[in-house]
């Protein structure tokens, strides 16, 4: 278990080092792209190229606003609020969203109720905005009730556990979110999440 969270720990680093500069080339293509697009666009004459090339700016525009924030500003923090299954139970939870310079942060508290069993739960992470869509790698604490059998994770001990998840998620209309993904001490993860 001690390997498996320090190959996580490693893997969070560099994948933090990767997923920086990369929005950064990102940002730098599309603000290329866009006045590219410009240039040409003031040469057209053609009034349905110039719709084309509109449209075109208009989505590359879309795309870098989307993109993460680099301005130099404090952190800004946001609450979430969320439910779903979680360590084999109906959970309920809040957290925070921490928008560092380049990258986020979340921490949660979870409760849930199981099949005779409860759990509390606690996520931190950075999580990895890639347009709509996202990942969060985290660190686990979980604290059983009593031993339990969890889907994809094996039986699970009563008392604290610590372990690692990863998590997939999309971004919908507003400020709501589904989440998907697999944790080690927690089994299979699925839920929804409210930013405010």
């Amino acid at each position: 278990m001690k390997k498996i969270v320090l190959l996580l720990v490693f893997v969070l680093l560099c994948g933090t080092m990767v997923w920086a500069d990369s929005v950064a080339d990102r940002r730098d293509r599309l603000n290329n792209e866009i006045r590219r697009l410009s240039n040409i666009l003031q040469d057209t004459k053609d009034k349905k190229k110039k719709a084309g090339l509109q449209k075109s700016i208009n989505m590359y525009k879309t795309e870098l606003a989307a993109l993460p924030k680099d301005d130099g500003q404090a952190p800004s923090v946001k609450w979430l609020l969320k439910g779903g299954l979680s360590g084999g139970a109906a959970a309920i939870g809040a957290g925070l969203d921490f928008s560092l310079s380049k990258i986020n942060m979340r921490f949660d508290l979870d409760y849930g109720i199981g099949s005779n069993y409860s759990v509390l739960i606690a996520n931190l992470g950075p999580v990895f905005n890639f347009g709509l869509n996202y990942v969060n790698v985290a660190l686990d604490y979980a604290g059983y009730s009593k031993k339990v059998e969890l889907t994809g994770a094996g039986q699970v001990g009563a008392g604290s556990t610590f372990g690692a998840s990863l998590t997939f998620g999309r971004k919908f209309t507003g400020n709501l979110s589904a989440e998907i993904g697999y944790g080690t001490n927690l089994g299979i993860l699925a839920g929804l999440v409210y930013n405010f």
